[in-house]
């Protein structure tokens, strides 16, 4: 499993706990780190590709 992907699964287990969630405040700040962690495997997606685009550059 790649970074990104742990990324979202820590997503879907915040949002699987958000669903669970007794009190509004407690759904807020599921529903926050929810949206963070997705955020994260995005640039974290986005980061790899640089990479990997800079590395086959460099390999011309």
């Amino acid at each position: 499993m790649d970074h990104a992907d742990r990324c979202r699964a820590q997503a879907d287990e915040c949002h699987r706990l958000m669903l669970l969630s007794q009190s509004g405040a407690e759904a807020t700040i599921l529903t926050s780190l929810t949206r963070s962690w997705k955020m994260i495997a995005n640039q974290t997606d986005r980061y790899v590709a640089i990479m990997k685009k800079e590395a086959a550059q460099r390999g011309q």
